[in-house]
């Protein structure tokens, strides 16, 4: 293999994982403020649990999952030159 394909081979790979890491804290933010609207929502009244959970907390759940699909094909992408063996 030429130097400037593992070259490139190489910042693909940390763009990869720069993408990865960026996902991975994205979702732990999201995670984060999905306990604390959880924590807050124990402090309502019984009766107003199930309004705040569908406002509150289930646009989190799928802005987590979102991410996590995200991250799962950024994570399953092959670089676009042959892999260094």
């Amino acid at each position: 293999m030429q130097r400037w394909q593992r070259s490139k081979h190489h910042a693909e790979t940390w763009d990869r994982m720069s993408e990865i890491i960026r996902l991975v804290s994205q979702i732990n933010d999201v995670t984060k403020r999905g306990i604390s609207v959880v924590h807050a929502m124990a402090l309502l009244p019984e009766a107003e649990h199930a309004r705040f959970w569908n406002e509150q907390f289930l646009p989190l759940a799928a802005q987590e999952h979102a991410l996590r699909e995200k991250l799962m094909i950024v994570g399953q992408r092959n670089p676009s030159t042959s892999s260094i063996q």
